[in-house]
């Protein structure tokens, strides 16, 4: 579902998830290739993702894109979240605005990380 314009300051500047879950019990960091990263943690319960949270050096479409992995990860199955791509998080920004790339696919990467600890621990 895309956001509304409007909402998008709304939801860079309160994000509902950023921060550390309490009972988060894996987690990724990521840097890009410009020195900023994006940290993912997770709590997942019976395979499914049970809180998500954030936390960026990336202002703005950081935090946003790492805002829309969380959401979509939030009650999905690791397989479900590990498929995620950009285009899952591209997909929630308002027709017109600037696609950040990079910053997507800097979150997808970071979240298959959190997925693969999660697998690994549960194995």
């Amino acid at each position: 579902m895309r956001v509304q314009s409007e909402e998008l300051t709304l939801l860079a500047f309160d994000p509902p998830h950023m921060g550390i879950p309490q009972g988060a019990a894996y987690s990724a960091k990521v840097y890009g290739p410009d020195g900023r990263f994006v940290e993912f943690f997770l709590d997942v319960q019976e395979g499914i993702v049970s809180q998500a949270g954030f936390l960026t050096d990336i202002p703005f479409v950081g935090v946003l894109c790492a805002s829309f992995w969380c959401q979509s990860a939030l009650g999905a199955d690791l397989k479900t979240v590990r498929a995620l791509s950009p285009r899952n998080i591209l997909a929630r920004f308002p027709s017109g605005f600037p696609a950040p790339v990079a910053t997507a696919e800097l979150c997808v990467k970071t979240g298959r990380e959190a997925v693969k600890a999660a697998e690994e621990q549960k194995s």
